[in-house]
């Protein structure tokens, strides 16, 4: 037979855990989903018709009309440029496959990648994920979007510059955008 003091303490701690869980249960009800994580495909995510917040920040998927290696040359030193990509540790040549993955501060996508320039040549031929930094905020359970100039559409060929990500060496192997002045170009 217990003494009467552990079974007053079973009985409050008891109590102490439906508490919680009453709390935990109720606060659950507050919060409420914008379908972010939902949005697994370009279509699921197209869906979603996120406004962009920052219109002047957008640089179309195709890089619209605007010349990208010139601009940077006029803004900086031609050989700065190349000594910076020379220093990339993951060059490829990829296409954009239809799955997406967003967490809170990063969103990923899926690439096949076709030809390495730079880097492990062994991957070519493999589907890989890599992340960058989500443009997505969202407030009030509201999503708006800084910008849209890193989303890869499906079925595209892209130049990537890439490094590979320390955080998942033993599950498997993932990649980040290696931000230089560009982080892909549409071929």
């Amino acid at each position: 037979m217990l003494k009467k003091s552990i079974r007053v303490w079973i009985v409050l701690l008891t109590i102490f855990v439906i508490i919680v869980l009453i709390i935990g249960k109720s606060k659950k009800n507050l919060v409420t989903s914008c379908g972010l994580a939902e949005a697994t495909t370009w279509d699921k995510l197209a869906a979603l018709d996120i406004p962009v917040a920052n219109l002047e920040n957008v640089i179309l998927g195709d890089n619209g009309k605007w010349d990208v290696y010139q601009t940077l040359v006029e803004m900086n030193q031609q050989d700065d440029i190349i000594s910076a990509i020379k220093e990339i540790p993951f060059v490829v040549v990829a296409s954009a496959m239809d799955q997406l993955e967003h967490n809170s501060v990063t969103i990923g996508q899926k690439i096949l990648i076709e030809n390495v320039l730079q880097g492990d040549s062994e991957q070519v031929g493999k589907t890989v994920m890599f992340y960058q930094y989500s443009p997505f905020r969202i407030e009030s359970g509201k999503i708006s979007c800084e910008s849209n100039d890193m989303f890869l559409k499906p079925g595209r060929k892209y130049l990537l510059f890439l490094k590979p990500s320390d955080l998942n060496r033993i599950w498997k192997k993932i990649y980040i955008i290696q931000t230089l002045y560009f982080s892909h170009f549409l071929l």
